[in-house]
């Protein structure tokens, strides 16, 4: 630490951290799920902020999942009184009762459900699955798609359905010579593919297009991308046409 009054602090940190040999287990290479056996499954997301729960009925009902919301406790809890999900996803910080509160009422009134705990903070204590026996799993936001599939599948038993491969996108090369597009688009664009948000994609498409931040050839194999699920295509295409 090297302060000084009046001016202000510098912190710095060493961390010992093993490097990466080759990257040959990467994201896109993974296969696209694109639904599950057997019979339908509901979730109920319980979570304060609507553009988090409408981020999971996103993902999840093209899947065949039926996505149940609740904004808080208090709506999770009455909910649970008529209806029996076959997963909760809490967010621990809500107003009022937070996840791990009504994770502890949960089970202290003998409810079994499995219980997928969701949080912005990386370094919760009981962050790891077993450390707490009121939830199952444990996701740090922003969630990505394929950790959120694997902790589904093992709570529930899930045999996936997957997407027949489909061949890799042509580059496009416009007579400009190339297309390109600004690096904060790319970079949204990406972030929203990593976390499998059609929906965002399809906006942010819209919006630039409009806006004439993208070509039209450009954006149009984007989209279809998108409406097939390749969110790894996405991401290969944008990074190859990106500023």
């Amino acid at each position: 630490v090297d302060s000084r009054p009046g001016e202000g602090s510098c912190f710095t940190l060493s961390l010992m951290l093993s490097s990466v040999a080759a990257a040959s287990m990467v994201e896109k290479d993974l296969p696209i799920v694109c639904g599950y056996l057997g019979a339908r499954r509901s979730i109920m997301v319980v979570d304060d902020d609507p553009v988090h729960r409408g981020l999971m009925v996103d993902l999840l009902v093209p899947l065949g999942f039926e996505v149940l919301e609740a904004r808080d406790a208090d709506s999770c809890l009455r909910q649970l009184s008529a209806v029996q999900p076959d997963l909760l996803m809490v967010d621990v910080s809500m107003p009022g009762m937070n996840g791990h509160q009504l994770a502890a009422a949960l089970r202290a009134s003998g409810e079994e459900i499995p219980l997928l705990m969701v949080s912005a903070e990386a370094q919760e204590p009981s962050a790891q699955p077993g450390l707490n026996s009121n939830y199952d799993g444990y996701l740090v936001k922003p969630v990505r798609f394929q950790v959120l599939l694997e902790h589904i599948g093992r709570l529930l038993g899930i045999e996936w359905q997957y997407a027949a491969e489909s061949p890799r996108p042509a580059v496009i090369q416009p007579a400009d010579g190339g297309a390109r597009i600004p690096a904060a688009l790319g970079a949204r664009l990406i972030e929203y593919a990593e976390l499998g948000y059609a929906r965002g994609i399809r906006e942010t498409l819209e919006s630039a297009l409009q806006d004439g931040g993208i070509p039209a050839a450009l954006e149009r194999e984007l989209r279809e991308l998108t409406a097939q699920i390749q969110f790894p295509r996405v991401i290969e295409l944008v990074e190859q046409h990106s500023e």
